[in-house]
């Protein structure tokens, strides 16, 4: 029982870790700034210390030093109806009941700090950022007939990023650095234990694990003209060893057993454009690759049994975005923009714990300049996510016992950003 439980819980519940306000589980709300334009350019524009995020090497193009306060307010909302799920004992095949749900997620922030100095006159720099690059946090009531494929997912990552940029020449500079990421998840769902008449007899299971673990990332910043960026980032794959406890807990008991399950995160490669098209226009563009095919499969360990391996599907993902920024006065500077941004999931393993379609952003924002050395960014986005199915088999808590999920999925992600930066 426990194998089967552990297997299951691991497979349906780690398998679709995913920020409910990015396609994947990769968070990009990292810069306020950077939001107000949809992150188009965001590796050339190097316009405050976020950029230690998006491509370090631009903090060259900075003139003071700097220390940035931000954080992003997510409301994500989901909708997911039934659509003829079932549940399997022996050679029984019965309906599952249950309600749909409205809305699995609540108002969530995502800060961050970044700070950044300048040495040897400028021509080297080193910065720090604390970000929190992947994530997931959603809440389904145990009547909702989703129940055998989720009810509960946590998923937190805290990034620490120490990096150095040093410009080559007025044409190019270089930057880089290191990442220490802690993950921590829980994981919960309902598993078919039995069925009496019409009733259906749960074992409620959570896995719940954490990890540190390093990667690395790099970037170029050139500058071919006076008027023109082009910016190169390239972050590197983590694999997180989540370790911790299972817990099961049934009509006879609660018990608890050590597990372990994989984590792999993509690999990111970005390009960016910035141009300055006169004082006051500057357009932006970019595109941003995700290595999600590293999320091929999920791979279990439990003290005692084989290796678990099932695939998962994951396909790579090349995402797009074009906006602008406007010098309207001395003191403020708007911007806007757009992303495109495909799912890397599949309908053969889409899950309730990532009901993710394809992702349309539109973003508007801007920066008001307090004084010489504070300024105020704000910005605010808009997340239109396509409609998809969901159809997935969960094994139950003991052997003969599944449960097939049915669903219908949309929705939606609104996002407000504020962040304050301080110039020395």
């Amino acid at each position: 029982m426990k194998k089967h439980l552990l297997l299951s819980l691991s497979l349906a519940a780690l398998a679709p870790l995913s920020s409910a306000n990015a396609a994947g589980f990769f968070i990009q709300e990292q810069s306020v700034s950077g939001l107000g334009s949809a992150f188009a350019g965001e590796t050339a524009v190097a316009r405050d210390a976020s950029t230690i995020f998006f491509n370090p090497a631009g903090l060259t193009q900075l003139k003071q030093t700097e220390v940035q306060l931000g954080t992003h307010f997510l409301l994500p909302v989901s909708n997911i109806a039934n659509n003829g799920s079932t549940a399997t004992v022996g050679a029984t095949t019965t309906a599952i009941s249950g309600t749909d749900t409205n809305n699995p997620y609540k108002l969530s922030a995502v800060p961050n700090v970044y700070a950044a100095m300048p040495l040897m006159n400028g021509n080297l720099w080193v910065g720090y950022g604390l970000s929190a690059p992947f994530g997931l946090g959603n809440n389904y009531d145990q009547t909702v007939f989703s129940r055998y494929d989720s009810t509960k997912t946590h998923l937190k990552t805290i990034n620490h990023s120490v990096v150095a940029a040093y410009k080559a020449s007025d044409i190019i500079s270089i930057g880089g650095g290191i990442d220490i990421q802690q993950a921590d998840a829980k994981l919960n769902r309902n598993a078919l234990a039995l069925r009496v008449g019409t009733n259906l007899i749960d074992a409620e299971t959570s896995l719940k694990g954490d990890d540190l673990s390093f990667g690395w990332n790099a970037g170029v910043l050139l500058k071919p003209t006076d008027k023109l960026n082009v910016g190169l980032h390239y972050r590197s794959a983590i694999e997180h060893n989540l370790e911790g406890d299972l817990r099961i807990g049934s009509p006879l008991g609660v018990s608890s057993t050590a597990g372990s399950a994989k984590l792999s995160l993509p690999d990111i490669a970005s390009v960016g454009l910035a141009y300055d098209l006169n004082p006051q226009w500057k357009l932006l563009g970019g595109a941003t690759w995700y290595g999600w095919s590293n999320f091929n499969e999920i791979r279990t360990k439990r003290a005692g049994t084989a290796d678990d391996v099932t695939t998962q599907g994951y396909k790579n993902t090349l995402a797009f975005n074009v906006g602008g920024e406007y010098k309207y006065s001395d003191k403020w500077t708007l911007r806007a923009g757009v992303q495109y941004d495909p799912t890397p999931t599949v309908d053969e393993f889409r899950s309730t714990r990532t009901p993710d379609g394809d992702r349309t952003w539109l973003s508007i924002g801007g920066t008001h300049q307090i004084n010489k050395n504070l300024s105020l960014d704000l910005a605010a986005t808009q997340i239109f996510i396509t409609e998809e199915t969901i159809n997935v088999t969960r094994a139950g808590a003991l052997p003969g016992r599944s449960t097939n999920i049915r669903a219908t999925t949309e929705g939606s992600v609104s996002i407000i950003g504020a962040a304050v930066k301080y110039r020395f």
